[in-house]
């Protein structure tokens, strides 16, 4: 599992909090994923400067893995845009 280094504030609706504490990943050819590199980096409320989440930091492999899903799933009429 993912180590989260998230702060939440008390203020923050149970639902939310709950939604944010779980590992964030990128949607790519139908899976959740980490970017190739397994960096992360920390997404930050602006109004109380508190770490909310962490997120994938993609990089140009990151790119290249999703267009190449979509090109393919473009040649055979996929439905999903």
């Amino acid at each position: 599992m993912i180590s989260m280094t998230a702060t939440l504030s008390a203020d923050l609706d149970p639902r939310t909090a709950d939604f944010l504490s779980r590992p964030r990943q990128m949607y790519v050819d139908g899976q959740w994923v980490e970017s190739v590199s397994g960096r992360r980096f920390d997404t930050v409320d602006p109004a109380t400067e508190q770490v909310i989440t962490t997120v994938p930091h993609s990089g140009p492999e990151d790119v290249e893995r999703a267009v190449r899903a979509a090109r393919c799933n473009n040649r055979f009429g996929s439905r999903v845009r």
